[in-house]
Formats: structure tokens, sequence, C-alpha cells
């Protein structure tokens, strides 16, 4: 069974050898296929080792393919070391099982297999709340984009789907797009802000001006920005907003089978 699958990354706890085996197996394709396009990329919800888990596997049918997962410069990858810093820093994300290579009838496959995400996606909330409810959304999810920003951690990819709440807590999914920041968290944290309002907007649920406001100084109060760099900050903003396309997505996030998590 060895031969037929590799582990590149092991979760707490976890047994190697039995993730050897169940790798090796591609029994998460008996699954639920949440998303499968047409190069093999795909996406399922499937019982593994007892759990019910999410399961990523992407094909590697070229030497590039095999090289760009030897970096770790995948996308698989990437969420993998995203989900580590995440739970370093005590943020939730679902935590990573085990991330390995498994070789199916198909050829190399990597995987990536995660605990079931808990909650809804907060921009499902947002389409089905009220304008006094939607205030609350808007100053939670600002207040934990500027504790990343306060805990030295960046995330390009934190729009309002990506955000899961369950209960009082906020969770990030999808997070190949999370690393520690590079120097400039006023601009890191207009990014992050900005990706709040651009999904709902592109779906006809544009958030209001007091609902900006509130996601805004709750942002800012949690990143601890400085008075001085708080006007920097709201142009980097304007800037974005002038700058940014059409955000109407390619597929609607909160249609059925959209939960790619």
């Amino acid at each position: 069974m060895g031969r037929d699958a590799r582990i590149w990354f092991l979760g707490k706890g976890e047994d190697r050898s039995s993730w050897e085996r169940a790798l090796a197996e591609g029994g998460w394709v008996d699954g639920e296929c949440l998303k499968l396009d047409d190069r093999g990329r795909g996406v399922w919800r499937a019982e593994m080792l007892g759990r019910d888990c999410v399961v990523k596997a992407r094909p590697l049918p070229g030497v590039l393919d095999r090289l760009k997962q030897r970096l770790g410069a995948t996308d698989l990858a990437r969420a993998c070391l995203g989900a580590a810093l995440l739970e370093a820093k005590g943020f939730g994300t679902p935590s990573v099982r085990v991330m390995g290579l498994s070789r199916l009838d198909s050829g190399w496959h990597e995987v990536l297999v995660t605990e079931c995400a808990r909650g809804a996606p907060l921009l499902s909330r947002w389409v089905e709340e009220d304008e006094t409810e939607r205030h609350e959304l808007a100053r939670r999810a600002g207040q934990v984009l500027g504790e990343l920003c306060a805990a030295g951690v960046f995330n390009r990819d934190c729009k309002p789907s990506n955000l899961l709440l369950d209960g009082d807590e906020l969770a990030f999914v999808d997070v190949g797009g999370v690393r520690a920041t590079k120097g400039d968290t006023v601009r890191e944290l207009a990014r992050m802000i900005s990706m709040l309002g651009f999904e709902p907007t592109g779906i006809g649920s544009r958030p209001g001006y007091w609902e900006v406001v509130i996601g805004v100084r709750s942002a800012l109060r949690a990143a601890g920005v400085s008075a001085d760099a708080r006007g920097r900050l709201i142009g980097h903003l304007r800037a974005l907003i002038a700058e940014h396309g059409d955000p109407t997505p390619r597929d609607n996030p909160v249609a059925p089978k959209a939960d790619m998590r």
C-alpha cells in the first residue's frame, strides 16, 4: 500500500499507516461529490477513518504538476499551510487530517482531507437577514478581519462565503490565500475589508452605507490601526472599489451545491 500513497502532512493524533491505506484505496470517490470539473479536480464529503470529512483531490498529470507539488506550490499545499497558520494564531478553521498523494487508476493525485466545517456561510446569513442583524454581521466580520491583521495574518480570499458562522464563532474555509503579513498591514487590511463587500454586491445584496461604516470601524478597532493611518486605509479602500470590475460571480455562491468546503 505504501507505494500507492505518500503522506506529506499528518494531523495531530492521526495514524500514518491507516491513512496510507485509506489514501491508497481512494474510498472518498464513493462519498457525496460536491464538485468535479473537466480536469478531474474534485471535492467530496465522505467518511474517512470513522469521521465525516471533506476531501479535495487534484490530478498531477505532468512533470510540472509534480514539481509544484514537491515545492509546496499547489493550491492544496497552500491550504494546508494556511490552516496551520490560522490554528497557530488561534483562529477557527477546519483541521487538516492528512495531506498526501494517492495513486488511482487515472494516475497520481494530490489529496487534502479536512474536518467538516460547521456553521452557515456569512454570505447566506447576509442575504437572509434584516437590517438590524446585518449590522451585527458587519460588526463581527470586521472584527475578525481586524484581529487577523493584529495577529500578523493576511487572507486574500476572505469573502463572506468563506466565513462560516457557528453560534458566536466565525471560522475560515478555503484558506489557500492565508499567509503571514508582508508588512503593509494598512493596505492588507483594506484589501480584506473590500472583500466583504464585493461578493454580496455581485449577487444583488450590496451593503448599505451604515453596514459599511460599522464593518470598517469594527476592523479598525480590532486591528489597532492608529488615527493617523486611518485616512490612508480609507484611501486604499476607495481605490480598490474604483478599480474593481463587475463583481457578479460566474457561479452564485448561495445556490444549492455551492458549498465547496
